[in-house]
């Protein structure tokens, strides 16, 4: 079995401490709705009573589970936000926001909490003005509490997620109302918020969802949006937006520090619950929500609104699908309604007559011909069945009765005297002549009465006979002998049929405490091996833990190491570039050299560098003379080769 499959068979409803934790869970958030409520008053900060919703919840969560060996986590599982009028949900403004309420205006508010990340979530609508709610806001909150108590009646094992969805639909479509898209209703779990199976408000091509059956023991969050425009909410300014939640499966390596330190203190504060960005530093938080927000590291939870003038009611509710019936633990009493539309649809009706609970029966061992309905119970309640006992008095009482009468009657055959009770002390008997006397039977050391001897006490005159007369306070009573030992018989039944009622009380007693002690020794077993399965489960969570804090400690060292490295390399290329710079440097300036020293055409004159064509002044005088001189010759031989040809 893996991990996951054996946490959701232990930590759900069939645990009485989880059942516990759910109700303690949303017995805070209700009370803390009621404070909400209280505080919305005309010209109040918005900002102001969302703050005191989440400090009221914290605190509460903060006085309960603190003497337990396990920490356990506790707080605000989703933060206080009031939409007002067309704003459908999730606005719950920064500290710097100034939005005030106003008289008539429509409040949506919505909370959530939680005890070891069992959640009890809440959304409640409120209008804020006196009197009964009239018109088309009757109608669009009338909607959504309807539509809120039919998916109650049909959230319940073996009913299907679409089921649901088309019957809302039908409902809000009574009050010429529409659902709003994309709302969905998700089951919950252990710190998940939103689980896999889900509950569409309304049907349609863009939105799908996968087909489930809800099982026992399921907790859902059942989530009703409902309004008088088209119910296609549209998100107006991103920066309205405020709430997050932590993706926990994805990661990126942000690239701004206060990206960083924004992602690093809601990994600490807020790993898996949503939080209001209220609750981060406001300027760091905008710079560094929106790269975390870009590369999918949050889930954000956008304002979204209906066009002005439209109304918009929002019903939201936790139930627990126990094995007695369904369990709605978190609610509150809507304002009076007065709606211009009532319900005539038969389908809705009869959705509506549905029960919540689930009647079983019980109470014992069944005798023949006889059968006890037992009242449901809820499954924390630790009350033992009476009906058995019940049943054997009430038997018992009429036999007893019915042997009272008998003795009555015989009494009556042999002295014609009346005897009111088996156990009183005190009979009428006749003596002396018809006088009546009320003599007490006296009782013997063994626990028996003496039928020989009576006192007697006298109801009338004293006797007129004096002859004979008894001892002081005795008298002889021949003749009631038999009416005095039928007396004592009738005492002795009546004592034995009160021992056989004892016994039977007894027998009853051990059996069902046999019962009890086998359902006790049942639950002590579970107990235990919940205890070991929990014991084990701990191991392996610290385990992990160790081995995630090892992971962690070793990611550092490397990130450390390879940050030290980088900044190595980095100082190790800008030396190396600046010794390549002034290596070209140098290079282009021993070119330069080379290029005038090593030229095969220049040579050094005077301590210049000239060219070897180039000369001096008095070579360039010799040079000219001598030129002359070829000059002349030429000429000379010129003429003389025009002479010999003359010749």
């Amino acid at each position: 079995m893996s991990d996951e499959e054996r946490e959701e068979k232990e930590l759900d409803l069939s645990s009485a401490e989880v059942v516990t934790k759910y109700k303690t869970a949303a017995e805070i958030v209700n009370k803390a709705l009621k404070l909400v409520i209280s505080e919305c008053k005309p010209k109040t900060k918005i900002v102001d009573i969302c703050e005191k919703g989440d400090s009221y919840i914290r605190e509460q969560t903060g006085n309960v589970y603190k003497n337990v060996k396990r920490k356990i986590e506790r707080g605000v599982a989703f933060p206080t936000c009031i939409s007002v009028n067309n704003v459908v949900c999730h606005f719950s403004p920064l500290a710097s926001d100034e939005s005030v309420l106003e008289e008539g205006d429509i409040l949506k508010i919505d909370m959530a909490c939680h005890i070891d990340g069992f959640i009890a979530a809440v959304a409640h609508t409120h209008v804020l003005q006196e009197g009964p709610i009239t018109g088309r806001a009757a109608d669009v909150i009338a909607a959504a509490n309807t539509a809120a108590e039919v998916a109650l009646r049909l959230v319940r094992p073996g009913k299907k997620n679409k089921d649901v969805t088309e019957a809302i639909q039908k409902v809000a479509a009574a009050y010429d109302c529409k659902i709003v898209e994309g709302v969905l209703s998700h089951q919950m779990k252990q710190f998940v918020i939103d689980g896999n199976k889900v509950v569409l408000s309304l049907s349609n091509p863009d939105t799908r969802v996968e087909e489930a059956e809800f099982e026992e023991n399921e907790v859902y969050a059942i989530d009703i949006v409902t309004s008088t425009g088209d119910g296609k909410p549209k998100l107006l300014d991103e920066k309205q937006t405020t709430i997050y939640k932590r993706a926990v499966d994805k990661s990126y390596h942000l690239k701004m520090k206060a990206s960083r330190f924004i992602f690093s203190e809601i990994s600490q504060k807020y790993p898996i619950m949503p939080f209001s960005a209220r609750a981060l530093e406001e300027k760091r938080a905008r710079l560094g929500l929106v790269e975390c927000v870009n590369h999918e590291l949050l889930q954000p939870y956008p304002v979204l609104h209906e066009k002005p003038g439209d109304y918009v009611a929002h019903i939201k509710f936790t139930v627990l699908l126990m094995p007695n019936g369904s369990d709605r633990v978190t609610s509150h009493p809507l304002q009076e309604l007065q709606p211009t539309k009532s319900i005539d649809d038969p389908d809705i009706k009869a959705w509506l007559a549905l029960g919540t609970k689930t009647k079983k029966k019980g109470g014992g061992k069944k005798k023949k011909d006889e059968s006890v309905e037992a009242e449901p119970m809820d499954s924390t309640d630790g009350a033992t069945p009476q009906g058995h006992m019940a049943q054997v008095g009430k038997k018992i009482l009429n036999l007893f009765q019915a042997l009272l009468k008998e003795k009555a009657s015989k009494a009556k055959d042999v002295g014609n005297i009346e005897v009111s009770n088996l156990q009183d002390k005190l009979v009428e008997v006749h003596v002396h002549g018809g006088s009546k006397r009320k003599a007490e039977v006296p009782t013997k050391q063994g626990g028996e009465k003496d039928v020989k001897m009576v006192r007697v006490a006298l109801l009338g005159s004293g006797s007129s006979s004096g002859a004979n007369k008894p001892e002081f306070g005795l008298i002889e009573l021949p003749k009631t002998i038999a009416m005095l030992e039928f007396s004592s018989k009738a005492l002795i039944l009546g004592r034995r049929v009160e021992s056989l009622y004892q016994r039977e009380l007894k027998e009853g007693s051990r059996s069902m405490v046999e019962e009890l002690k086998e359902e006790l020794t049942g639950q002590a077993n579970k107990h235990a091996e919940e205890k070991t399965a929990w014991k084990k489960e701990r191991e392996e969570r610290l385990e992990e833990k160790k081995r995630l804090r090892t992971w962690k400690v070793r990611c550092l060292e490397s990130e450390k190491k390879l940050n030290a490295k980088i900044t190595d390399l980095k100082t190790d290329y800008d030396e190396l570039k600046e010794k390549h710079d002034d290596m070209e440097s140098k290079l282009d300036d021993l070119k330069d050299v080379s290029d005038a020293k090593f030229d095969v055409n220049k040579d050094m004159v005077g301590g210049q560098l000239v060219n070897e064509a180039d000369s001096s002044p008095e070579e360039e005088a010799e040079k000219d003379i001598v030129a002359d001189d070829i000059v002349a010759d030429t000429t000379t031989m010129a003429d003389a080769g025009e002479n010999v040809e003359n010749i």
